[in-house]
């Protein structure tokens, strides 16, 4: 599992939008790319890894859920799965769907590198916003299965989802809310309800 330094170096490849990121009531800004006759020149900035992390995602998550230890074997950061982290980031870009690629183009045009990493002689972070099935952890491992895997996990949060904002719009609209499933608390399974 690759390491990320708490400041990172981004750069900004959309010609006409300055990234703005928030961590912890810091404002990180990035200025757009410029163009030079053929050439786009990005925008550079340091931001925080969590400010770009809100935005990205988690370059730590895996196909399930986990922890990252430290070298004396304590947890560091508990990790949630791909699938929890698309979802999340879905919903903040308004896409409510399972297109990555409409994710992708709502997303910040941005690459990033840890902050002594020089982006013109090393490969950037991959984020969950560019490769949602974790291909960059085991790209020759990543089979039909292991996305079948993540296609469920994506379908249960979906119906979650759904069952949440039934729920939701019963309760603003006055109604009792009834429902016939049930989200059990300690597999995230949703329910029929029991006879």
């Amino acid at each position: 599992m690759p390491t990320y330094d708490s400041l990172l170096r981004v750069r900004n490849f959309d010609l006409n939008t300055r990234q703005e990121f928030q961590y912890a009531n810091q404002k990180f800004l990035v200025p757009p790319a410029k163009k030079s006759g053929k050439d786009v020149i990005p925008g550079e900035a340091y931001v925080s890894f969590d400010a770009v992390r809100l935005k990205m995602g988690d370059p730590r998550t895996g196909l399930s859920e986990g922890v990252i230890r430290n070298d004396d074997g304590t947890v560091s950061v508990r990790t949630e799965a791909r699938s929890k982290e698309l979802w999340r980031l879905h919903n903040l870009y308004g896409t409510y769907s399972e297109d990555h690629d409409i994710l992708k183009e709502r997303a910040p045009k941005i690459k990033a590198w840890n902050m002594d990493d020089d982006p013109d002689e090393s490969d950037p972070i991959i984020f969950p916003v560019d490769d949602p099935y974790c291909q960059q952890f085991a790209p020759e491992e990543t089979d039909q299965s292991q996305m079948a895997i993540m296609q469920r996990q994506l379908d249960k949060l979906r119906r979650t989802q759904l069952l949440l904002e039934q729920q939701l719009a019963a309760t603003q609209s006055g109604r009792q809310v009834v429902s016939d499933e049930t989200v059990d608390e300690d597999d995230g399974e949703i329910h029929p309800p029991k006879s």
